[in-house]
Formats: C-alpha cells, sequence, structure tokens
C-alpha cells in the first residue's frame, strides 16, 4: 500500500493521465482510512482473536489492491476506492501480528517482538527495490 505507491506513481499517472498531487491523494485517503480502523481492529482482534480478524483482512486486502487495478477507470475512483481498502488495512496492520506474538511468549517477548517486527522494516527498504526491479522488467 504505501511502501511502493512511489515506485508506481509515475506510471499511475500516465495512466490516468492526471497529475502527482491527485493520485498522491489516494496514499493519503488509504492511509487516513487505516489510521481510522486500526483502533476499531485491535478492539475486534482483542473480542474476537486475532485470526478471525487478520485472515479476512489480508484476504479483502489482497482483493481489494487486485480492484484497484481492475475496477477504477479514472483518478477519482482511484483515489476513493484507496480510501475504501485503506479500512481494511487496519486489520493486517503489524497490530494483530504484534498481539499474537506478545501471546504466544511469555519469556523474552521484547526480543520475539523485535524479531517479528524486523518484517516491517525489511519489507518498506527490500519491496520497492523488488516492485521497481518488475516495473522496469515488465512493465
Amino acid at each position: 500500500m504505501q511502501f511502493t505507491f512511489g515506485v508506481f506513481l509515475t506510471a499511475l499517472v500516465e495512466s490516468f493521465q492526471s497529475d502527482r498531487g491527485t493520485l498522491s491523494a489516494a496514499l493519503m485517503m488509504g492511509l487516513c482510512a487505516t489510521g481510522i480502523a486500526t483502533p476499531v481492529a485491535g478492539w475486534l482482534v482483542d473480542r474476537y482473536g486475532v485470526r478471525r480478524i487478520t485472515l479476512p483482512a489480508v484476504l479483502l486486502s489482497g482483493s481489494g489492491m487486485v480492484a484497484l487495478g481492475w475496477l477504477p477507470n479514472s483518478s477519482t475512483k482511484f483515489v476513493a476506492l484507496y480510501g475504501v481498502v485503506g479500512l481494511v488495512w487496519g486489520g493486517q496492520t503489524p497490530l494483530p501480528y504484534a498481539r499474537a506474538v506478545a501471546g504466544a511468549f511469555d519469556r523474552r517477548r521484547g526480543l520475539a517482538l523485535g524479531i517479528a517486527m524486523t518484517g516491517v522494516g525489511l519489507g518498506a527498504a527490500l519491496i520497492p527495490l523488488l516492485a521497481a526491479h518488475l516495473l522496469a522488467s515488465f512493465g
């Protein structure tokens, strides 16, 4: 959602024949929606459990990303759909994973959380490089 957005921005601008500011609003909408949804997702995780919330959120997030590629035929629809999908992203942020790790470890909980959350940093560093490579190689 956020780590690779800049990699695809030029291609999106060309595809929608829009400007960077308008399309960057999609990221803002998605992140704001995620920020609103994450506390709700946390409450739901506490009430129903990590699996019941996170698995559907991951599936819906993936489906939402596919829909972003297929459905919008205008930059306005793209921005709006990015915001709607951002609501689902609240259920698959690092929050439920941290909850699962914290619940599974009593001893060395901090180390376990540190190792688990390393994935976020690695993803932020490596996924844009991979996306840029794939975009350059395959379009």
